[in-house]
């Protein structure tokens, strides 16, 4: 593996007839698929704006893989991806039927503070939204993930801070319970995973979901 500016090139000799195709991940980000098409290959990726390694592995016909092979490539010197984080934090539930909880919203601050005093040598947080409590409307959540993704690209990155209540139906949906949220109607009242994940499908970015 070599690299010429920000252009990654990789020679690949095919030590067994099986090989398919071959792999580029940037950061364990997906970039570059080729099939294989005979003993030697030479595949190309453009470095993704702030990726530090690369590494390359081969897929046969039954998705074995092989074991891969990583290069670093120095610290991007045209800048770092984008970074933007959402943190929702649920204390109070005005049902009863849902405990309210005492240490969400200081988990939220938290985990805020940590991603604000990052170290010099890791990429820096763009923005970081916290929505508590009553401000937390499934629909607020869902508005502020659109705001959030609009513009992000592949090898950018959006963190998704949950602290709160998780719910189920009886269907076996999964929600997020806000503090208006009631347990005879979690479909109208509550933030429904399926809602989420259908717009987190939409990007290219890369997503990190904690759920405390």
């Amino acid at each position: 593996v070599s690299f010429d500016g920000d252009r990654i090139v990789a020679e690949i000799q095919a030590a067994s007839e099986n090989v398919a195709r071959f792999e580029i991940y940037q950061d364990g980000i997906l970039t570059n698929i080729r099939q294989r098409i005979d003993e030697t290959s030479i595949l190309t990726a453009r470095r993704l704006p702030g990726a530090r390694w690369v590494s390359l592995l081969a897929r046969d016909a039954a998705g074995v893989v092989s074991l891969p092979i990583s290069a670093d490539m120095g610290v991007d010197a045209k800048g770092n991806p984008t970074t933007r984080v959402l943190i929702v934090g649920v204390n109070t539930y005005d049902d009863p039927g849902i405990p309210s909880l005492n240490y969400a919203l200081r988990d939220g601050g938290r985990f805020a503070e940590a991603l604000s005093s990052v170290k010099a040598n890791m990429p820096p947080v763009e923005t970081i939204d916290y929505l508590k409590d009553t401000r937390a409307t499934p629909v607020a959540i869902l508005e502020k993930v659109d705001t959030l993704l609009s513009g992000l690209g592949k090898g950018d990155h959006l963190v998704l801070y949950f602290a709160g209540h998780g719910l189920q139906d009886e269907n076996d949906r999964f929600y997020f319970g806000t503090s208006d949220t009631r347990l005879s109607d979690l479909t109208g009242t509550a933030l429904a995973f399926s809602d989420l994940a259908r717009r987190l499908e939409q990007t290219e970015a890369r997503i990190t979901l904690f759920l405390d």
